[in-house]
């Protein structure tokens, strides 16, 4: 579940490292040092390395919701920041692109398109990033609660 939140800090448009393969908390975390990052997690045997407390993010409570509210609240997340701006899949900034990657059926309907410089994949809005979309405005709208 914390990969799909590290998701839906891309779509708000902020650079998200999402860690998909085997490594180690201690590589794990001198990569955050290294790349001035914060670190989210639920692992609290992790948030004991960070000393100073400056690196970890201790997600608390056990949804997406509540950790969207904590983020929000304790480190200033905007979750309509820059919504779309960045690839979901590998995090690269978009730039414009044409249509020519997508099928014809969204080509009639849909006017701009994004491409990935990395992944070399299409991008359009359309009703995935409507729902999302309206995760987003919810997650920055949302009345401050105590977690």
């Amino acid at each position: 579940m914390c990969s799909l939140l590290g998701r839906y800090l891309r779509a708000a448009g902020y650079d998200a490292v999402i860690i998909d393969c085997p490594m180690d908390d201690r590589s794990i975390f001198q990569m955050a040092v290294k790349d001035q990052r914060k670190l989210l997690t639920r692992d609290k045997f992790l948030k004991n390395m960070d000393s100073d407390g400056e690196t970890i993010v201790l997600l608390k409570g056990g949804s997406l919701d509540e950790w969207a509210d904590q983020l929000k609240n304790e480190e200033g997340v905007d979750w309509v920041y820059r919504p779309f701006t960045r690839c979901l899949d590998c995090n690269c900034i978009f730039e414009k692109g044409s249509s020519t990657d997508a099928p014809v059926s969204v080509r009639e309907r849909i006017s701009e398109f994004w491409i990935c410089p990395q992944c070399k994949k299409t991008f359009w809005l359309g009703s995935h990033t409507d729902r999302m979309l309206k995760k987003l405005k919810e997650w920055q709208t949302r009345i401050k609660k105590n977690i």
